[in-house]
């Protein structure tokens, strides 16, 4: 669905066409360190997967490519989700069972989107793209505001432990 601007609407989403869009998805800020290289890097990667997965829905591309993309970018969450809890219960991270809490909803979220969307193959019923963008603003705005609060967080803690 478009508007008379070229607008696609998408959920509470405004997204302009990839090609007229030069911005990114979801751009990478400064305001997303925190403070643990290792942990700054994986945001990093998983913020560019989530963009490349974001062009390919926007292009309305190859689904192969979008389930490729889908696929690193939860690999790459489950690994970054590791790395942060390994770091938590090494140096004893006083909120340890909340943050955890929050990585299990979030892998529990995507897999049942997963199990939804493998259960529509099955039945050969593609599932909208607009549902497939619905699915990426949600990742945006769970990861944003992870790494901005719970990250953020654990950061400053681990800050004088100098986690590798």
């Amino acid at each position: 669905m478009t508007d008379t601007q070229g607008l696609f609407i998408v959920g509470w989403s405004q997204l302009q066409r990839a090609s007229e869009d030069p911005t990114p998805f979801c751009d990478w800020s400064d305001d997303y360190l925190v403070g643990v290289p290792r942990m700054d890097k994986q945001h990093h990667a998983l913020i560019a997967t989530l963009n490349k997965l974001h062009d390919v829905l926007v292009r309305h591309g190859d689904q192969a490519l979008v389930d490729e993309l889908l696929a690193d970018l939860i690999r790459q969450t489950k690994v970054h989700f590791r790395t942060e809890e390994e770091y938590m219960q090494t140096y004893d991270y006083p909120d340890y069972r909340g943050h955890k809490e929050l990585h299990d909803i979030l892998l529990c979220q995507i897999e049942g989107v997963l199990e939804t969307q493998q259960e529509l193959e099955a039945r050969h019923i593609r599932q909208p793209w607009d549902e497939r963008l619905e699915l990426a603003d949600f990742l945006r705005e769970w990861l944003l505001s992870h790494i901005v609060d719970a990250d953020k967080k654990l950061g400053s803690f681990l800050k004088d432990k100098k986690p590798l």
